[in-house]
């Protein structure tokens, strides 16, 4: 049976990442795991060697065990109790969205360097990342 390296990580990881966060700030928690995604996934798009792109997809899923508890309970929060099915449904337009982008780039892969692809991906993730911020920091409490 072959095995998703996220998978194995998230498993491995989730009890010593919550551990270990909740004893810091929900605010840093939330940076920290921005960023670890951001660049795990952005070196994982151009990285050639083995090595390097398996501890960036660790890096990455160590990035996502940090920030998706945080932002999924921030966001449950933000939504009216009586609106939440119509939200949530339109909140999983961003993982379609997230596909449509993903498999859009396969196709311009042989005309664009990995490099640029990368540097596509970085911005559209650092927009992401501060957009998400951005909206829990100015309707909740990150504290």
């Amino acid at each position: 049976m072959q095995q998703n390296p996220n998978t194995l990580v998230v498993v491995t990881f989730t009890l010593i990442i919550g551990y270990i966060t909740s004893k810091i700030n929900t605010r840093y928690v939330l940076i920290i795991g921005l960023t670890f995604y951001t660049v795990g996934y952005t070196v994982n798009f151009f990285a050639n060697e083995w090595s390097i792109l398996i501890i960036c997809m660790i890096i990455a899923s160590i990035g996502e065990l940090m920030y998706a508890p945080i932002t999924n309970s921030k966001v449950i929060d933000l939504i009216p109790t009586n609106k939440r099915g119509a939200y949530n449904s339109f909140y999983s337009l961003s993982s379609t969205g997230a596909e449509l982008v993903a498999r859009l780039t396969i196709l311009f892969y042989p005309w664009m360097s990995p490099l640029l692809i990368s540097l596509f991906y970085f911005i559209i993730l650092i927009l992401g990342s501060c957009l998400i911020y951005k909206s829990l920091l100015s309707n909740t409490n990150l504290d």
